[in-house]
């Protein structure tokens, strides 16, 4: 059994059709990249999959059940976390308080504070600091640290590349490959596409809410040509 099965769907806002017949999968324990140009649809079918904006059409099964219905609440705490576009952490709570109000209790070997801040030892260190006193790099570590505090057995990354510099974003990806090494299931929605084909096992490339390629990260990343074919924007 697929962790994640998206069949087929079909995604609106108003009468524009958005996501057209998309499918893909991600199995338990993989890390799967799914990238394209802006505008192709990428963080609409991440809002389809976690309910924020449902699919009018198509299934989409999570440890084999029907969620394509469900509301976003209900989807959570099925196991199913999510890192948004943009970070959204609270401004005018500390980072303490970020990661304990998404917190729903640890069960042995979850994620707790201590766990997050093993992962995150800048975190411990600037614990007592408003949100909003963080760096761009910091506040993407905290919006991770948050959405492991669900204890997700999917997690849902939304551009966590955006506006980080080099070295943080080394730091970053390297982080999200120790966590799918420790089991957790990912699907990364990435600009960068050196950083995710170095992250994921497999990718889906889309192209206007369809998928246009799919297939091994490595065959992508070793094909300049394919990648510059699906990704790059003609002038």
């Amino acid at each position: 059994m697929s962790m994640l099965e998206v069949n087929n769907i079909n995604t609106f806002y108003g009468k524009s059709h958005i996501i057209q017949g998309l499918s893909l999968s991600v199995e338990e324990g993989e890390a799967v990249a799914l990238l394209g140009r802006n505008g192709v649809g990428k963080t609409t079918t991440i809002r389809s999959i976690i309910g924020f904006t449902p699919p009018r059409s198509g299934d989409i099964l999570f440890k084999g059940k029907q969620i394509a219905r469900r509301k976003p609440e209900s989807i959570s705490r099925m196991g199913m976390g999510l890192v948004p576009q943009g970070r959204r952490v609270f401004p005018n709570l500390t980072v303490k308080e970020n990661l304990t109000v998404a917190s729903r209790g640890s069960a042995k070997g979850g994620w707790d504070l201590e766990r997050v801040y093993k992962y995150f030892p800048r975190l411990k260190e600037r614990e007592k600091n408003l949100g909003s006193q963080l760096s761009g790099g910091e506040q993407m570590m905290l919006a991770i640290g948050r959405g492991l505090m669900i204890n997700p057995e999917l997690l849902l990354l939304d551009e966590p590349s955006d506006g980080l510099a080099p070295m943080v974003l080394h730091d970053i990806a390297d982080i999200v490959v120790q966590l799918q090494k420790q089991g957790l299931s990912i699907l990364l929605v990435e600009q960068n596409v050196k950083m995710a084909l170095k992250i994921a096992s497999r990718a889906y490339v889309l192209n206007k809410g369809q998928v246009a390629w799919a297939g091994a990260a490595e065959e992508l990343r070793n094909n300049e040509e394919l990648q510059h074919q699906l990704l790059v924007v003609s002038a």
